[in-house]
Protein backbone atom coordinates (compact mmCIF):
# COMPACT_ATOMS: atom_id res chain seq x y z
CA UNK A 1 0.00 0.00 0.00
CA UNK A 2 1.53 3.64 -0.66
CA UNK A 3 1.17 5.99 1.65
CA UNK A 4 -0.87 8.56 1.46
CA UNK A 5 0.79 12.61 1.84
CA UNK A 6 -0.95 14.61 4.19
CA UNK A 7 -0.74 18.51 3.21
CA UNK A 8 1.68 20.46 4.86
CA UNK A 9 -0.74 22.87 7.69
CA UNK A 10 2.78 23.45 9.93
CA UNK A 11 4.23 26.43 7.66
CA UNK A 12 0.95 27.71 7.82
CA UNK A 13 -0.11 28.41 10.98
CA UNK A 14 0.85 29.64 14.32
CA UNK A 15 2.20 26.75 16.84
CA UNK A 16 2.16 27.25 20.30
CA UNK A 17 3.33 25.34 23.22
CA UNK A 18 1.16 23.69 25.61
CA UNK A 19 3.58 21.73 28.24
CA UNK A 20 6.10 18.49 27.93
CA UNK A 21 4.98 14.84 28.60
CA UNK A 22 7.26 11.59 29.43
CA UNK A 23 7.46 8.76 27.65
CA UNK A 24 8.84 5.62 29.18
CA UNK A 25 6.90 3.17 26.67
CA UNK A 26 8.00 4.36 23.40
CA UNK A 27 4.65 5.03 22.39
CA UNK A 28 2.45 8.91 22.57
CA UNK A 29 -1.03 8.99 21.26
CA UNK A 30 -3.27 11.89 20.91
CA UNK A 31 -7.74 10.44 21.72
CA UNK A 32 -10.75 11.86 23.51
CA UNK A 33 -10.16 12.18 26.91
CA UNK A 34 -13.93 10.73 27.61
CA UNK A 35 -12.82 7.32 26.31
CA UNK A 36 -9.40 7.30 27.97
CA UNK A 37 -9.27 5.13 31.74
CA UNK A 38 -9.19 8.24 34.36
CA UNK A 39 -5.32 8.07 35.75
CA UNK A 40 -4.66 4.80 34.44
CA UNK A 41 -2.78 3.64 31.38
CA UNK A 42 -4.51 2.16 28.21
CA UNK A 43 -5.06 -1.14 27.73
CA UNK A 44 -2.31 -2.95 26.76
CA UNK A 45 -3.41 -4.22 23.62
CA UNK A 46 -3.62 -0.96 22.25
CA UNK A 47 0.16 0.33 23.34
CA UNK A 48 1.82 -3.85 22.46
CA UNK A 49 0.02 -3.60 18.38
CA UNK A 50 2.35 -0.23 17.75
CA UNK A 51 5.36 -0.59 16.27
CA UNK A 52 8.63 0.86 16.67
CA UNK A 53 8.55 3.86 13.85
CA UNK A 54 4.41 3.05 13.24
CA UNK A 55 1.13 4.44 14.02
CA UNK A 56 -2.15 2.83 14.82
CA UNK A 57 -5.88 4.34 14.96
CA UNK A 58 -7.98 2.71 17.84
CA UNK A 59 -11.45 3.20 17.11
CA UNK A 60 -13.03 0.31 18.26
CA UNK A 61 -14.36 -1.01 21.73
CA UNK A 62 -15.18 2.84 22.80
CA UNK A 63 -11.63 4.37 22.10
CA UNK A 64 -10.86 7.27 19.71
CA UNK A 65 -7.23 7.29 20.06
CA UNK A 66 -3.95 7.53 17.62
CA UNK A 67 -0.81 6.16 18.88
CA UNK A 68 2.56 5.85 17.31
CA UNK A 69 6.18 4.49 18.21
CA UNK A 70 8.55 6.88 18.94
CA UNK A 71 12.11 3.83 19.30
CA UNK A 72 12.86 6.02 22.44
CA UNK A 73 11.64 7.40 25.78
CA UNK A 74 11.78 10.73 25.96
CA UNK A 75 10.05 13.89 26.83
CA UNK A 76 8.76 16.16 24.26
CA UNK A 77 6.33 19.14 24.14
CA UNK A 78 3.15 18.76 22.87
CA UNK A 79 2.16 22.18 20.34
CA UNK A 80 -1.47 23.45 19.03
CA UNK A 81 -2.00 25.37 16.23
CA UNK A 82 -4.27 28.48 16.16
CA UNK A 83 -6.39 29.48 13.22
CA UNK A 84 -8.53 32.44 14.47
CA UNK A 85 -7.87 31.67 17.85
CA UNK A 86 -8.89 28.41 17.67
CA UNK A 87 -7.24 25.17 18.42
CA UNK A 88 -7.31 23.09 15.33
CA UNK A 89 -4.55 21.00 15.70
CA UNK A 90 -1.76 19.49 17.88
CA UNK A 91 1.54 17.88 17.20
CA UNK A 92 4.47 16.14 19.17
CA UNK A 93 7.95 15.85 17.13
CA UNK A 94 10.47 13.69 18.56
CA UNK A 95 13.05 15.45 17.82
CA UNK A 96 14.01 19.20 17.38
CA UNK A 97 14.22 19.99 14.23
CA UNK A 98 11.10 18.28 11.96
CA UNK A 99 10.82 20.99 9.96
CA UNK A 100 14.46 21.39 8.72
CA UNK A 101 13.93 17.92 7.88
CA UNK A 102 13.00 16.81 4.02
CA UNK A 103 10.32 14.35 4.58
CA UNK A 104 6.03 14.26 4.36
CA UNK A 105 3.28 13.80 6.73
CA UNK A 106 1.83 10.74 6.01
CA UNK A 107 -1.64 10.36 6.53
CA UNK A 108 -2.56 7.46 8.87
CA UNK A 109 -6.39 7.90 9.41
CA UNK A 110 -9.39 9.88 10.49
CA UNK A 111 -11.14 10.03 13.63
CA UNK A 112 -13.86 12.17 15.39
CA UNK A 113 -12.96 13.99 18.28
CA UNK A 114 -14.58 15.98 20.63
CA UNK A 115 -13.43 19.49 22.32
CA UNK A 116 -11.66 17.51 25.44
CA UNK A 117 -8.36 15.43 24.39
CA UNK A 118 -5.12 14.06 26.03
CA UNK A 119 -1.55 13.36 25.10
CA UNK A 120 0.88 11.50 26.31
CA UNK A 121 2.49 7.66 26.79
CA UNK A 122 -0.40 5.49 27.02
CA UNK A 123 1.25 2.86 28.78
CA UNK A 124 2.21 5.13 31.77
CA UNK A 125 -0.13 7.23 33.91
CA UNK A 126 0.09 10.17 36.54
CA UNK A 127 1.03 13.60 35.64
CA UNK A 128 4.44 13.47 33.63
CA UNK A 129 2.56 10.87 31.46
CA UNK A 130 -0.04 12.72 30.28
CA UNK A 131 -1.36 16.42 29.28
CA UNK A 132 -5.15 17.24 29.17
CA UNK A 133 -6.27 20.19 27.15
CA UNK A 134 -9.24 21.58 24.39
CA UNK A 135 -9.11 21.55 20.41
CA UNK A 136 -12.28 22.67 18.17
CA UNK A 137 -14.23 19.36 18.37
CA UNK A 138 -14.97 17.69 14.69
CA UNK A 139 -12.86 15.20 12.42
CA UNK A 140 -9.84 14.52 12.81
CA UNK A 141 -7.12 13.75 10.70
CA UNK A 142 -3.81 11.51 12.10
CA UNK A 143 -0.42 12.07 10.20
CA UNK A 144 3.03 10.61 11.03
CA UNK A 145 6.05 12.48 9.93
CA UNK A 146 8.25 9.92 7.55
CA UNK A 147 12.06 11.59 6.79
CA UNK A 148 13.18 11.32 2.61
CA UNK A 149 16.71 9.81 3.94
CA UNK A 150 14.88 7.20 6.42
CA UNK A 151 11.20 6.89 5.21
CA UNK A 152 11.45 3.65 7.73
CA UNK A 153 11.74 5.65 10.90
CA UNK A 154 9.21 8.25 12.39
CA UNK A 155 9.40 11.55 13.70
CA UNK A 156 6.47 13.05 14.60
CA UNK A 157 2.70 12.56 15.35
CA UNK A 158 0.19 14.88 14.10
CA UNK A 159 -3.86 15.52 14.72
CA UNK A 160 -5.14 18.31 12.27
CA UNK A 161 -9.02 19.35 11.93
CA UNK A 162 -10.25 18.46 8.50
CA UNK A 163 -10.99 21.79 7.08
CA UNK A 164 -10.64 23.98 10.02
CA UNK A 165 -12.95 27.69 10.02
CA UNK A 166 -11.37 30.01 8.58
CA UNK A 167 -9.19 28.43 6.18
CA UNK A 168 -10.16 27.80 2.47
CA UNK A 169 -9.74 24.01 1.87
Amino acid sequence: MTPTKAPDADSQWEWEELGWIALDAGVCFFGARATLPSGRRLPLKIGQRVGTHSALLATSDGYRVVACGTAADLSMPVEVALVNGRRVAARMEFVADVAEVDGVWEVVGTFELPREVAAGDPMCAGGTYRLEFDIEPGTYRADIFKPAENPWDTLGLRIVLIEPPGLEP
